[in-house]
């Protein structure tokens, strides 16, 4: 395998794997020793630029990202209804695995894009053909197409760049996040359980690295304190607001401090569009048989926002303290979530979700059977939050 020496000079080098590893390289913060990798990548719905002309017959418009970290390009036909088949070419140092990169950098294109989208295999390296058997799929969901969305290469480069900009326990701690999120965004269909799971995870990994949480003792905190600890205001020094802090500091568990930095983060990032958009484009397609005086038609599914994917603002924390709740027990007792978090993902409401939801209807006093939102639902606000917090960071009064 033929190598190729950087130009870089640094001391700096330590992120010695992934998709931070070659950041460094192509910002100039390593040095040594690379290869030019091709990867191909497979998405369940297309991407396309902003071209103006007949994406059907142009070269031009199967260009999606021109430069580096990461060129690519559309291999398959444009605008045809099936999976969307890419090749991506990024510089890899040679103590780094390819592998490694092209899993991340499909995990930033499905955070960013909200389509599933997945790393196949190595297909060139160094301008040679090298031959990898295709990754096997162990989820039916790479066979559910989404609807096409367009990128930016502009904006693609600012935010792999504040990746890799922010600091080593930051960037870490964001790109673990992404990767849950990837891995539940597969799963989202076959282990419906898991991909939940998976979802409250990666906000729990990028929340215990930021501090978004203050020791402000507030009146939830209070709140907490009372139902674990009777007499705690009698018995502790809490005379002062610093003692106060000290005494509340002491006596909180850590389980606790989780789901408030959990909590919070959603509350800080989760933008308004979340609570105001009518329609959501990250939903599979399916096409439906409808029979009229016409005859037969085939009709697409509705990504409209129904009535029981709809939260209040002012009902967040609840939100996110019931899904936090549910995880719990999923976790430590084998309690699984509610069988209607599926609602959305399929034409079919599978019986056991029907049956729950018709429980809930009857015994209770709303119109939503959902306690916690839906798979679809809580996907769509992690990704925002996800998706907020790095772009708050990258705007220009972040530095």
């Amino acid at each position: 395998m033929s190598m190729k020496q950087s130009n870089v000079e640094s001391e700096n080098y330590q992120r010695e794997n992934g998709i931070l590893a070659a950041l460094d390289f192509h910002y100039g913060e390593a040095k040594g020793h690379f290869s030019e990798v091709e990867y191909q990548l497979l998405s369940t719905g297309e991407l396309a630029t902003q071209f103006a002309g007949d994406r059907e017959h142009s070269l031009e418009a199967r260009i999606l990202l021109r430069d580096f970290p990461f060129k690519m390009f559309c291999v398959s036909q444009p605008t045809a209804e099936c999976r969307q088949t890419l090749c991506v070419a990024f510089k890899c140092p040679s103590n780094t695995s390819a592998h490694e990169v092209g899993n991340e950098f499909a995990a930033f294109l499905s955070l960013l894009t909200r389509r599933r989208i997945f790393a196949l295999k190595q297909t060139r390296c160094d301008g040679l053909p090298v031959e990898h058997q295709p990754r096997s799929f162990f989820d039916r969901s790479e066979g559910q197409l989404q609807s096409s969305t367009t990128i930016q290469q502009e904006e693609i480069a600012l935010l792999l760049m504040t990746i890799q900009k922010l600091d080593a326990k930051t960037s870490s701690g964001f790109v673990l996040a992404m990767r849950l999120y990837h891995t539940a965004v597969s799963l989202i269909l076959a282990e419906p359980q898991i991909a939940y799971l998976l979802l409250v995870m990666s906000i729990e990994t990028i929340s215990g690295v930021t501090e978004n949480e203050t020791n402000t003792v507030d009146e939830d905190w209070e709140q907490y304190l009372d139902s674990c600890y009777k007499g705690w205001r009698t018995h502790c020094d809490i005379s002062t607001p610093e003692l106060k802090a000290s005494v509340v500091q002491m006596l909180t568990k850590s389980a606790y401090r989780t789901l408030r930095k959990f909590r919070s983060f959603i509350q800080i990032n989760l933008p308004e569009k979340f609570w105001t958009e009518t329609s959501d484009d990250g939903k599979p397609v399916w096409w439906s048989f409808v029979y009229d005086v016409n005859g037969r038609a085939v009709v697409e599914n509705d990504r409209g926002i129904q009535p029981w994917e709809k939260w209040e603002p002012k009902d967040l924390k609840r939100i996110l303290d019931a899904v936090y709740a549910s995880r719990s027990k999923f976790v430590h007792e084998g309690a699984p979530f509610s069988a209607e978090i599926v609602l959305g993902l399929s034409p079919e409401i599978p019986f056991d979700a029907a049956v729950s939801m018709m429980n809930k209807m009857m015994n209770g006093s709303t119109n939503n059977p959902l306690t916690i939102p839906s798979l679809i639902t809580f996907e769509r606000m992690v990704n925002y939050s996800l998706m907020g917090f790095l772009r708050t960071r990258s705007s220009p009064e972040k530095g």
